[in-house]
């Protein structure tokens, strides 16, 4: 019985760490989405200067898939 308790810490230790990396993936995500907007383009990139760029764009839709 005291085998299982260590495998059961030992999995949940390990689900622990995966969705760290995961969070801190998607985080850093979100980070550079909004990073790509506040400098290529403001609030409204695009209306005025045309077009918008790919990266914008781009950021944009992933920060709507949130």
């Amino acid at each position: 019985m005291l085998h299982d308790k260590r495998i059961q810490k030992e999995y949940f230790r390990i689900a622990l760490m995966w969705r760290e990396i995961v969070m801190k993936i998607i985080v850093d995500g979100i980070r550079k989405c909004w990073d790509v907007l506040r400098k290529e383009g403001g609030e409204f990139s695009g209306m005025e200067q045309g077009t918008p760029s790919l990266r914008v764009l781009m950021a944009r839709r992933a920060l709507g898939h949130l």
